[in-house]
């Protein structure tokens, strides 16, 4: 996914299989165009950022498989604004000093506000960065090292769903019929490989909008990030918690995604018996 191919992100079955993108998109590695001509080249242009959604041949299917993908995507907006409620809620909780030890008010063991809690560092009095736990303890660094890591994955994602333009394209059996090319000035072009069909034009444009709400979630997400770390660095009143803060509320709202996905689960699973 660097330079000399498209950076391409993939949507099969309405729910991605391996690294996801606003629940969506699975984050392929670079592909290359196989021969395939549209009259929508770039020539010497930097490559575009390519969603790619593959679609079966029953067309009543492809639209329910579209219909998750929906979905998902809309359930993780909701998800992220509780996720920005919460690190708001716990940010205030701990203002002013408050220690956070085996009160009623403290995070429960476990949860995305206790883990980031400790991931920052605070100690339990005062509410100030411990730097000495901080630079003595082993596995809290290899923790910061991988949340680090993770931010910026997601971070350079960003970078190539927003940088650049972006082809849409959809699928059928694998062949590739229609593309969309997205320009940052708002025109919009479309190719056909095969003759326009209808059903398939409306199911293509859907995911056109699928491809530009992923964008602007991402967009979003990254806002809400940054506001909650400066939030926590405002906690740790100290010129490193601004640093620190980023990749740990990044993983903070990585956790909420992960709790509302396993409850999703349990509660899928119950009412299916």
């Amino acid at each position: 996914m660097t330079a000399g191919g498209s950076s391409t992100f993939v949507m099969i079955g309405g729910s991605p299989r391996g690294s996801s993108v606003m629940g969506v998109w699975d984050a392929a590695q670079e592909q290359q165009e196989a021969g395939i001509s549209f009259d929508l080249g770039t020539g010497s242009a930097p490559q575009p950022v390519v969603f790619l959604c593959e679609l079966p041949s029953d067309l009543e299917q492809a639209a329910g498989e579209i219909g998750r993908a929906e979905a998902n995507l809309q359930a993780s907006q909701a998800v992220l604004e509780e996720a920005q409620i919460r690190l708001e809620t716990l940010v205030q909780s701990q203002a002013g000093g408050v220690s956070f030890d085996t009160s009623s008010s403290a995070p429960a063991p476990g949860s995305p506000e206790s883990e980031v809690l400790a991931l920052m560092g605070f100690s339990e009095v005062g509410g100030e960065l411990d730097f000495v736990s901080f630079a003595a303890g082993e596995e809290k660094s290899n923790q910061w090292e991988k949340v680090t890591d993770q931010f910026q994955e997601f971070l350079q994602q960003l970078d190539q769903i927003v940088g650049h333009f972006a082809w849409v394209e959809t699928q059928v059996n694998g062949s590739l019929v229609v593309r969309s090319s997205v320009g940052w000035t708002g025109n919009l072009e479309t190719a056909w490989n095969t003759l326009p069909n209808p059903d398939l034009a409306a199911l293509h444009q859907r995911t056109l909008k699928l491809a530009l709400a992923s964008r602007a979630a991402m967009l979003r997400t990254f806002g809400v990030v940054t506001g909650g770390a400066v939030k926590l660095a405002a906690l740790a009143a100290t010129p490193a918690g601004a640093i620190l803060a980023l990749p740990a509320a990044w993983k903070f709202i990585r956790q909420v995604q992960a709790e509302s996905t396993r409850y999703a689960s349990i509660k899928e699973e119950i009412e299916h018996g």
